[in-house]
């Protein structure tokens, strides 16, 4: 049966060993001056203690001079451990209080040696007793007043300090002391005191400061014992397989002669000892993953996370690689990162693991909240106990704290590159609840900083793809909008040509008409101007469909005709998809007579081409093309339907932002933004419907007309006066003919010259009615010389008669009218007497002396 005092020496025996180790931890893991060196004065007072208590009771004999020597390492501990928790929390105010426990000492220990304290032991193999003195109450006292201090000052430090490396430190020593002042105050109690609850007490907050020294690195101890014992120990087993081999070989040899077995151990030493080398490697590595499995995971770690980092320039990728990795090496499920965003910090459902947001609240953290500017000052990790605890904290915002209820968070640590905090990493608790190690604390520092950067880098990397694709597509539009340029002052320059054949064609059919006296013959030359103006509406078609055309009055307009006329521009383009690849694309019209407009003929025409075309391109198997055209209400709704391949909704939202194409190099991106532009200057607005292969539905929607004021009636256009004088200017030779031809008819006097320095000799000679000029004109410009005969010879009107398209016309060019080419007889004659009126009207100065 085991006895009482057996027990207690068993109790005695453990706390001696771990204070033993505990001594022995700090002498070789090199103390620091300080707190180090009273923490180890205070550990050989706990040495003393354990050691006079076992002698105590394995030699019964001496038991009270050894319970004397028990107190006094007792009455050490008490006031070294006071003086080193002063130390280490850094308070440095009230040494005076560490003298006085010193002195407090020096009259515990003569009042124990004296016999004041204790006045007997008796220990038998059944009991333990003794007999308290009269100076116990005074030990207790003294003893209890300096832990409760030291153990005071260690909680305020606890409660108030931002560090949580430091916080981690103290907190297992808090705990042990708290242990060990119960177990001491058994003592005053005989019936408790004969248990040695003090001295488990010592054991605990032994066990408790050894681990602190392990794991939170208590004093940034280098805990070098652990190493050493542990490949000691894998030496003693590698030497003690060695010499069972050897013993077994010499068994199974001890026939042979002494050279034979002297051989034989030579060989298997020398195998041994390769086989060794080989599995050394091993040997480590399977050491270092038993015995130090938390270090060995954290280096594994930082290899696999910067490894991780470095391979993915990838936001998502880095923020799931980061989420994965703490899941695993420090079982953290509860993960969250915020990222810097303009003015907050924000983060998205992606960005977060194992929270969920509540419903209708944002997770954002302002750049002035007090836990950023925490974060920013001090670019560590921050305990969010503190939130409650430190005054700093108090200016938080009603939803900061809701955020941090949501949270339910235990650290947040700073995302940092180049100096500026780019994001904040929030961890929860551990799946264990142990508190955060100084290991881990200082790994997630490690992998906050490499986070950082890498976080910093994906986004210079994406904002660098971002431009170089905004770029690309830029380059893109340019060169396929000089593509667009360039066949417009093609077609610019096919029409001038077209308009000056025209031009000689209709004149010399109308000058026949005005001569002509059979019927028969009069009638074909009326077919031939009607198909002359057909031949003039194709060129205009034309010049609106590379958009040169220059109409921009708003006017009373038939929608119908507007539709009308546009279908007939893109059937051409119809007949050809049909006749050269097979598509057949069915045209439905469905106009509604009366739909009347405010607008732009020309605008109205490009925005409806566009509509049209992108009809024929979204069908690229053939369908049908329903343009529909309704009153409602205050509206003119124009619907273009087509039964095409449809489009996302992704496609649907960008289809009329600038430069957003689906077509690639096919397509400028201009065309829709067009459409949605003018149906906007038109007061009105368009949008579209559309499905993944159900077609889609364009609705432009303009502003009805109701009344249209009668145009006021003109008088007939009167004859100019005979005789008149008309200079033409025309680097055409034909056209110039046709030109002097036609005004001779009227009446009237042509001078006809082609070129400007010859126009402006002749000007110079004589006065002129009216000047027709060209715009192209070898030597000067036909604006060029009407500024020239405007500034010399004012009140000389100009007529601009001109096959190419201008934007505007400057009244002080001194162009009074302009025509475009081809031109009927009457449309010049008109031009004329307008001309000749505004010169009577204007200022005349005589001809200039061609001296």
């Amino acid at each position: 049966m085991v006895s009482q005092a057996n027990i207690v020496i068993l109790i005695i025996a453990c706390s001696t060993v771990c204070t033993v180790v505990l001594l022995v931890a700090l002498l070789l893991g090199g103390a620091r001056p300080g707190a180090g060196r009273v923490l180890l004065a205070s550990v050989v007072g706990s040495l003393v203690w354990n050691v006079a208590g076992l002698l105590m009771f394995m030699d019964p004999g001496r038991a009270m001079a050894w319970n004397r020597v028990m107190i006094l390492g007792m009455a050490w501990i008490f006031f070294t451990f006071f003086h080193f928790a002063l130390l280490f929390v850094g308070h440095r105010r009230h040494g005076w209080l560490v003298y006085t426990g010193y002195a407090l000492f020096v009259i515990l220990a003569v009042l124990d040696i004296a016999g004041f304290v204790i006045h007997s032991v008796t220990i038998t193999p059944t009991t333990f007793t003794y007999e308290p003195g009269p100076a116990m109450p005074f030990v207790f006292a003294a003893g209890y007043l300096y832990l409760g201090l030291a153990l005071y000052y260690l909680l305020r430090t606890y409660r108030t300090h931002s560090d949580p490396f430091f916080r981690n430190k103290i907190r297992y020593p808090i705990s042990g002391l708290v242990v060990f002042m119960i177990g001491g105050a058994s003592n005053a109690s005989p019936v408790l005191g004969v248990f040695a609850l003090d001295h488990v007490g010592n054991l605990i907050m032994v066990a408790l400061v050894v681990y602190a020294i392990v794991r939170h690195r208590l004093l940034d101890l280098r805990f070098v014992l652990r190493s050493g014992l542990v490949y000691s120990g894998i030496t003693v087993v590698v030497t003690a397989a060695y010499l069972l081999m050897i013993y077994a070989l010499g068994l199974a040899t001890s026939r042979r002669s002494g050279f034979e077995q002297s051989l034989q151990a030579i060989a298997l030493a020398v195998a041994f000892a390769v086989a060794i080398l080989l599995m050394r490697n091993v040997i480590q590595h399977w050491a270092d993953r038993v015995f130090f499995r938390d270090r060995f995971d954290y280096q594994e770690l930082l290899h696999n996370a910067s490894h991780a980092l470095r391979e993915t320039l990838d936001l998502q990728d880095l923020t799931r690689t980061t989420m994965d990795l703490l899941d695993r090496y420090l079982h953290v499920q509860r993960q969250a990162i915020f990222l810097l965003e303009g003015n907050r910090y924000a983060c998205h459902p992606r960005l977060r693991r194992g929270w969920s947001q509540a419903p209708g609240r944002s997770w954002e953290l302002a750049l002035d909240s007090p836990l950023v500017l925490h974060l920013k000052n001090d670019l560590g990790p921050m305990d969010l106990d503190l939130v409650d605890s430190n005054p700093r904290f108090r200016g938080l915002l009603q939803q900061e704290r809701a955020l941090l209820s949501d949270l339910d968070a235990r650290l947040m640590i700073p995302l940092v590159a180049k100096g500026t905090v780019v994001g904040i990493l929030v961890l929860g608790s551990k799946r264990s609840g142990e508190a955060w190690s100084v290991d881990e604390l200082s790994l997630l520092s490690t992998l906050a900083d490499q986070l950082g950067v890498a976080i910093d880098h994906a986004r210079l990397y994406g904002h660098l793809q971002a431009s170089y694709q905004e770029l690309k597509s830029t380059q893109d539009h340019l060169v396929q909008t000089e593509r667009l340029l360039a066949m417009g002052q093609i077609a610019s320059g096919v029409a001038h040509d077209f308009n000056n054949l025209l031009t000689a064609l209709q004149g010399r059919i109308d000058l026949a008409i005005a001569e002509c006296r059979d019927e028969h013959v009069l009638s074909i030359l009326q077919a031939l101007k009607r198909s002359a103006h057909r031949g003039s509406d194709t060129v205009k078609r034309l010049l609106a469909f590379t958009r040169m055309s220059a109409d921009r009055d708003f006017r009373s307009l038939e929608i119908d005709e507007i539709l009308e006329g546009t279908l007939a521009l893109v059937e051409t383009q119809r007949r050809e998809r049909e006749e050269v690849a097979g598509v057949r694309i069915e045209v439905v019209r469905n106009l509604d007579a009366g739909c009347r407009v405010l607008g732009s003929p020309g605008d109205l025409r490009d925005a409806f081409v566009n509509l049209f075309l992108n009809a024929f391109d979204a069908m690229p198997k053939g369908g049908t093309l329903t343009v529909k055209s309704m009153i409602d209400g205050d509206l003119v709704v124009i619907t273009v339907t087509d039964t095409g391949v449809g489009m996302t909704e992704e496609v649907r939202r960008q289809v009329f932002d600038p430069f957003f194409t689906t077509k690639g190099f096919q397509g400028s991106g201009l065309g829709l933004s067009m459409v949605y532009a003018i149906a906007k200057r038109h007061g009105g607005d368009v949008t579209v419907a559309s499905q993944p292969w159900h077609g889609s539905t364009f609705r432009v929607r303009l502003p009805h007309v109701d009344d249209v004021p009668d145009l006021p009636a003109f008088d007939p256009v009167p004859d100019p006066p005979k005789g008149a004088e008309i200079l033409v200017v025309e680097d055409d030779p034909e056209v110039g003919e046709i030109l002097g031809a036609m005004i001779v008819n009227m009446g009237l006097k042509a001078f006809v010259v082609h070129d400007a320095l010859e126009a402006l000799t002749l000007c110079s000679e004589r006065p002129f009615d009216v000047v027709l000029t060209d715009l192209g004109l070898p030597g000067m410009s036909g604006r060029t010389l009407a500024k020239e005969i405007g500034a010399r010879w004012p009140g000389t009107p100009v007529v601009m008669v001109t096959g190419w398209t201008l934007d505007d016309m400057d009244p002080s060019e001194g162009i009074v009218q302009m025509l475009t080419k081809p031109l009927r007889m009457d449309a010049l004659k008109e031009a004329i007497v307008r001309a000749m009126a505004h010169r009577a009207n204007a200022p005349h100065r005589p001809v200039e002396d061609p001296r």
